[in-house]
């Protein structure tokens, strides 16, 4: 058959998107600017909503200055600042956990016990730990999983993996104060 019309189809698809691209690329990015505060997220959110209009160019019309073309852009970028501006957020909640969590065993444990154990005794240590202990601390401290994720991964609730974690820590302290 004639691949002659696929081509031309292809092309001004190419040349709508260029366009596109050039006419709304310099306000979306304004626009997510003015939302997330952040130039390196706003051009994030901004190569994320012209990904999102490329997979869904069906639901548009192939025209630049088409109303609903210009609602979905601006629709997409603000969820698409929002969804980062979430996922921000729980980066945040992390860490400000972390930091509360004053480090492993606590600020001054630390140290001292990171001075005279070597990490395979520190490691030892934790095996011996009953397994509903140890698995928490591993997959907390080790892998970087959230209580959430502890959770879902060993079936119990999220207030029963902050528990186990935090009797761990305690079982694992009156262990190490040998040393």
């Amino acid at each position: 058959m004639d691949d002659g019309g696929m081509t031309s189809y292809e092309d001004e698809r190419t040349a709508f998107f260029s366009e596109l691209f050039l006419a709304y690329s310099g306000r979306l990015r304004r626009k997510a600017y003015s939302v997330l505060k952040d130039h390196h997220r706003a051009e994030d959110a901004v190569q994320i909503t012209f990904a999102a209009m490329f997979r869904n160019s069906d639901k548009v019309d192939l025209d630049i200055n088409s109303k609903r073309t210009q609602r979905y852009l601006y629709t997409t970028l603000l969820n698409t600042t929002y969804n980062i501006i979430r996922e921000n957020k729980k980066y945040q909640y992390a860490n400000a956990n972390q930091s509360e969590d004053d480090g492993f065993l606590g600020a001054d444990t630390d140290d001292r016990i990171f001075e005279q154990v070597s990490y395979g005794e520190l490691l030892n240590e934790i095996r011996a730990l009953p397994p509903s202990y140890s698995q928490v601390m591993i997959l907390y401290y080790v892998h970087q999983y959230t209580f959430k994720e502890i959770g879902e991964l060993l079936e119990i609730s999220e207030p029963l993996a902050r528990q186990r974690l935090h009797r761990a820590k305690a079982k694992l302290q009156k262990r190490l104060s040998r040393y």
